[in-house]
């Protein structure tokens, strides 16, 4: 099984808040850093993580060296065609997701894996199509 990580994973990678869930974060870093290849992540990815990172981290240059870090990692990205484009609209509006959160969703589904997020909100939205985990 291929897992899609979610940007809220890779988040508490580089800038964890505190919780419970940066201790599962890690653990999943050092397990993406042995496998990537059991790991994909949406194109959107990179962008979300740029932008949660620029809010979260101090300087330019930490941004910088946490984009480079996740870029060596080789983890598998996935452009957005149209087939996959048109899933993820049909999950935003079926499901009540962003179309951020749709797009995880939507490759979960494309390549038969299992979305991991920390988003307990969209998790509850998808969790009946049986795609979507919250790591523990």
């Amino acid at each position: 099984m291929i897992a899609v990580l979610d940007a809220s994973v890779a988040v508490k990678w580089f800038a964890p808040d505190g919780d419970s869930d940066d201790a599962v974060a890690e653990s999943l870093l050092r397990e993406v850093a042995a496998h990537p290849r059991r790991f994909a992540v949406p194109e959107l990815f990179i962008y979300e993580l740029l932008s949660v990172l620029c809010r979260r981290l101090r300087q330019a240059r930490d941004v910088s060296i946490a984009v480079d870090r996740v870029g060596r990692l080789g983890i598998r990205r996935v452009r957005l065609d149209e087939r996959l484009a048109r899933r993820v609209a049909r999950l935003a509006f079926e499901r009540r997701l962003t179309g951020y959160d749709a797009c995880y969703a939507a490759l979960a589904f494309e390549i038969d894996g299992r979305w991991l997020t920390f988003d307990r909100a969209a998790h509850a939205r998808v969790e009946a199509l049986g795609i979507c985990d919250i790591p523990t």
